[in-house]
């Protein structure tokens, strides 16, 4: 076989490569952003005791998981138009796949949720949180947390199922690429051409969804490991835990439950009055329990005050 590549011919056309770049770009942002939002509230509708609702937002999350992205694609932009529902091709095609990643969204994000222990939310009651803090505070941003790297591979694959939609005639990146095709019948140079840019701007979306990830989770920006976030050895780490195992196997106060928050620490401030003695305060203990605290130790002059996973 002698084949002589050329991709002078194919980079000629750069304007047109660089368009259909920008406008993957801006589907798979409004897509996201978009899907995140309505996966999130069909999560919390399949966790709600509202019985319509929970059977209503699982049918939509098992009939959109289990049909085609092509499929769904065609019914909302040409089907809705059939019955007079007319919209820009772009607007289709967000729909489109706001549909279909909000339905993995909201399994995703019903399992974050799951995860969270009631003790958590018996803690909040506790503190006299409302209810609007419990759920963003308590519940939906540690619930998001521990499912994020699971979205971020699903939003990458969901840029990656922009190219899907240009069998609806959306000129997205690989839509481009057929004009090109026309335009120059190099089809390797092309497929290789976009398939380089597909694999940068895969990782440029998962290095920018890590950062968004540190600005949103500064606990994982500060630590690694929950050693480093209360600033003690692992020794030390793995001490306190044994000691509020210990605790948490001898209380019998489901209000005293240790798996609350995660570690902290209180630094020890002699002048305010709080010394070694006060861990025998029994009103200091009961107060220390109830808001999910158990006082592990002192290391260096300070206090650890430990809430447990």
């Amino acid at each position: 076989m002698n084949y002589t590549f050329d991709f002078a011919s194919v980079l000629e056309h750069k304007d047109l490569l660089l368009f259909g770049l920008w406008t993957t770009i801006k589907l798979s942002a409004f897509a996201t952003v978009l899907g995140f939002i309505v996966g999130t509230f069909i999560a919390c509708v399949r966790l709600s005791q509202n019985k319509p609702g929970r059977f209503l937002a699982a049918a939509y999350v098992e009939l959109i998981r289990n049909t085609p992205l092509l499929i769904q694609a065609y019914f909302l932009i040409f089907g809705l138009a059939s019955v007079g529902m007319d919209m820009p091709i772009l607007v289709g095609a967000v729909i489109a796949l706001v549909v279909n990643i909000s339905a993995y969204t909201a399994e995703i994000m019903r399992a974050g949720i799951e995860s969270i222990h009631k003790g958590q939310l018996e803690a909040a009651d506790c503190l006299g949180l409302s209810k609007a803090q419990t759920f963003f505070q308590v519940v939906l941003a540690p619930a998001m947390e521990r499912v994020y790297p699971s979205l971020i591979s699903q939003y990458v694959l969901l840029m990656l199922a922009t190219s899907i939609l240009s069998a609806v005639g959306v000129e997205e990146l690989f839509g481009i690429s057929v004009r090109i095709q026309s335009l120059t019948f190099r089809n390797f140079e092309v497929f290789i051409v976009i398939g380089l840019m597909y694999l940068v701007l895969s990782f440029a979306v998962r290095f920018l969804f890590t950062l968004l990830g540190k600005l949103l989770f500064p606990r994982q920006r500060k630590l690694g490991t929950p050693c480093k976030a209360i600033g003690i050895s692992r020794h030390e780490y793995s001490t306190i835990n044994v000691l509020a195992k210990r605790f948490h196997g001898n209380s019998d106060s489901k209000r005293a439950d240790l798996s609350l928050w995660r570690l902290a620490r209180f630094l020890y401030q002699p002048d305010e009055g709080i010394g070694q003695q006060d861990f025998t305060d029994p009103c200091l203990d009961l107060h220390c329990r109830v808001a999910g605290y158990s006082t592990a130790g002192t290391d260096g002059g300070r206090i650890l005050w430990t809430q447990f996973i």
